[in-house]
Formats: C-alpha cells, sequence, structure tokens
C-alpha cells in the first residue's frame, strides 16, 4: 500500500486489523512514496514504531519501486507473515 498522508498513516492500525481479520497474516511492507518532493517531511521511523517494515520509494524517479516489489516477494516465498 503506497502512504501519502499523514491521515493515511493515522489510519494504518484499523486497516492492518480490517486486513488480517479478513486474510489473517500475510508479508506486508509499507511503501512511504514521493520521497522525491524536497518539501518531504514524513518520518519512517513513525510507520516502523508500529512493527511495519517500510521502504522509502519515488515513483517519479523509479527509487525503491522495483526493490519494494522484490522484497515483498522474498518474504512471500520464505513464508514470513
Amino acid at each position: 500500500m503506497l502512504f501519502r498522508s499523514h491521515e493515511t498513516v493515522d489510519s494504518l492500525d484499523t486497516w492492518h486489523s480490517s486486513l488480517v481479520a479478513t486474510v489473517g497474516e500475510i508479508p506486508i511492507i509499507i511503501l512511504i512514496n514521493k520521497t522525491d518532493l524536497p518539501e518531504w517531511k514524513f518520518r519512517q521511523q513513525d510507520i516502523e514504531s508500529m512493527g511495519f517494515e517500510t521502504m522509502l520509494t519515488s515513483a517519479k524517479t523509479g527509487e525503491n519501486v522495483e526493490l519494494g516489489f522484490q522484497k515483498l516477494s522474498e518474504m512471500m516465498l520464505s513464508g514470513q507473515g
């Protein structure tokens, strides 16, 4: 899931609870997008403190986009989640 605003991050616990209730525990990486913007002030630690793995990404520059999906695939194949 791509997060772009603090409102979305604030709803992360609710989103995660609903997901687990529906499909059980699955691998999750939170992709923090738009890191190419100079005014970007998001703190990666805010999400990591909730227990989620994160990766900073930029769809504009392609930074870490492919790597994020590769990491998720590796987690799925290894049975993490």
